[in-house]
């Protein structure tokens, strides 16, 4: 609970027990009561607050909403999430929601607008505010009588409706909103898109929003909303533009239906970055280029010359962006194979921004973040410059001091794989990451993938891996059975036999028996997968042969088959070649 706010009292709770039995008064109270100065008017949160301090418990429903109105208008972006802005700002925002909600809770059963309750959840989702009982109470409002507010709100309504709950924890959700709910907006909505208006830019992109961050995916609400998207690109801000992609991406909107709006939506990112060439903020550059990533367009050269013209701005605004959008533009360009020289002045400028930051404040780059950036710069892999080792050297530096504290199992083996690649040959950095890596929590979410990467830094560093480690891979056989592709399998066995370990009999067993598994389909296994697993299986001795010789018979005959197969398509291609 919210320090300092009140439980909702028998009133309250009377109140709601008799809307539930359908009593909505036509209008809100317009008593003439209340005093100070119009809340709606603050110039200032402080000037806001000490009005509604002084004087909401004698407003009006008008005069508070109209407060919660101003309140969320007022809120910095770094507002919109808990505990991201300033503390003494967000404690401030939080008293004044208490104060608004203490007074507004009384008069909330007899409003019979959505509006009433839509605009205070908006301010309750702009200030990060979920922790009193204001945001369930509103949520159970509109439920009320098989959504009957949801059904006479307005565009505008919906819009905020659907940013508003997507931004709540699931436990504040919980408390109110229901799939009905979502489904009656969604119907209201798709009235809209189908009737003689059209659709507001702005709603088509906090709808869009709302249905990625909430996982829905209804069809027709997508299309419709996906379309009326396209049309609205010329109008969009910048912002909208750049979230309307995003969340098209998240939902994975791809096929050939969404392919009219998405071109219609790039195309006007194009334009107005060719008439403004830094127009677009640094975040809405980097959840532009994100989006891309996800949708990965295959238009050739329109999306070339889009993405050309992205990089470009968003390295000139390196310095403006957050620590996620730095991270995520440069994940973003490795994503898209952004690696030639049309890039190499943006990726120079993202890079240095890294390196600044590590000599600055290298506490303000997450864990999520550095590897991110360091499993981006393997595979982007410009033209080596000193500039670039030194940030390799930093980044590898900053994860051994902080013994890759904080690194999701993942994020840890890609960002071993990654220093590994990088040529970082300092064998201190890993010594800490096998470390990290035998921890319980980390070594039951590491996937097999994950394992295959860990050991492969090993050998490229030639670090001996401890007995912990071993005994971990080895106690993971159940999970690499049933879930080890070929390449993992493969590296596994290829790394313990390079590093000269004593094969643990359980693991190789485990790796062998799946190998045989995936032979067993067509074209799970490459010839080099099984050209280096036979080699391991030769180094590791006669013995280790003879035990598996089944295994090694049938690869060494896929192989065979292979490579008969390669020599008839070279023949056939020569012939093809001669006519």
């Amino acid at each position: 609970m919210q320090a300092g706010r009140k439980p909702i009292g028998a009133r309250e709770r009377g109140c709601l027990q008799r809307q539930r039995r359908g009593r909505l008064c036509s209008r809100p109270p317009t008593a003439t009561g209340g005093s100070g100065g119009d809340p709606g008017n603050a110039p200032d949160l402080a000037s806001l607050a000490a009005l509604v301090h002084g004087a909401a418990a004698s407003w009006t429903a008008n005069r508070l909403c109209a407060a919660f109105n101003r309140l969320g208008k007022l809120c910095s972006p770094a507002d919109e999430h808990a505990g991201a802005g300033d503390s003494q700002r967000t404690e401030l925002l939080h008293r004044t929601l208490d104060t608004l909600a203490d007074a507004y809770l009384p008069l909330l059963p007899g409003l019979d607008d959505a509006k009433w309750c839509i605009i205070p959840l908006w301010a309750c989702a702009k200030a990060g505010y979920w922790g009193g009982e204001l945001a369930a109470a509103l949520l159970q409002q509109l439920g009320l009588d098989a959504g009957t507010l949801l059904y006479k709100a307005t565009g505008q309504d919906h819009a905020n409706f659907w940013w508003s709950v997507s931004t709540a924890p699931e436990e504040a959700r919980a408390a109110g909103l229901t799939e009905e709910m979502l489904r009656i907006s969604a119907d209201c909505l798709l009235r809209m898109a189908m009737g003689p208006v059209d659709i507001e830019p702005q709603l088509c992109s906090h709808v869009l929003l709302g249905c990625a961050r909430l996982g829905y995916t209804d069809p027709a609400l997508l299309h419709a909303l996906a379309a009326a998207a396209g049309q609205a690109a010329s109008r969009m801000d910048e912002q909208s533009l750049a979230n309307t992609l995003y969340a098209l991406a998240v939902l994975e909107c791809k096929d050939s239906a969404y392919g009219p709006s998405l071109r219609r939506l790039t195309m006007e990112v194009q334009q107005r970055l060719q008439r403004q060439p830094y127009v677009f903020t640094p975040p809405s550059l980097s959840i532009t280029l994100y989006a891309l990533a996800l949708l990965q367009p295959k238009d050739g050269h329109q999306w070339d010359t889009v993405l050309a013209q992205l990089a470009s701005a968003a390295g000139h605004a390196a310095g403006r962006m957050g620590e996620q959008g730095l991270s995520n533009t440069i994940y973003a360009l490795e994503v898209l194979r952004c690696k030639g020289p049309a890039y190499a002045h943006a990726l120079q400028q993202l890079t240095a921004e890294v390196q600044q930051r590590l000599q600055r404040q290298p506490d303000t780059l997450t864990p999520q973040g550095m590897s991110n950036i360091l499993y981006a710069l393997v595979l982007l892999q410009p033209e080596h410059s000193l500039q670039w080792d030194v940030v390799v050297m930093q980044l590898a530096a900053e994860c051994k001091r902080r013994d890759f504290a904080g690194f999701s199992a993942q994020g840890l083996a890609n960002s071993a794989w990654a220093l590994a690649k990088l040529g970082y040959r300092d064998q201190d950095w890993l010594a800490a990451a096998v470390e990290t890596a035998v921890r319980p929590d980390i070594m039951q979410a590491l996937t097999a993938h994950g394992f295959s990467s860990l050991w492969y830094a090993l050998v490229l560093v030639r670090h001996r891996p401890t007995v912990a480690f071993l005994e971990s891979t080895s106690a993971a056989s159940g999970m690499l059975r049933t879930e080890a592709d070929a390449q993992s399998c493969t590296n596994l066995l290829w790394s313990l036999a390079t590093l000269g370990v004593p094969h643990e009999p359980r693991l190789v067993d485990v790796l062998v028996e799946r190998l045989g598994v995936l032979l067993a389909h067509k074209g799970e296994m490459k010839e080099q997968n099984l050209a280096n697993s036979l080699w391991a299986l030769a180094v590791m001795g006669p013995s280790v042969l003879f035990c598996h010789r089944r295994s090694v018979e049938g690869m060494l005959r896929e192989v065979v088959r292979l490579r008969k197969e390669a020599e008839a398509a070279a023949v056939v291609e020569d012939s093809g070649a001669q006519l």
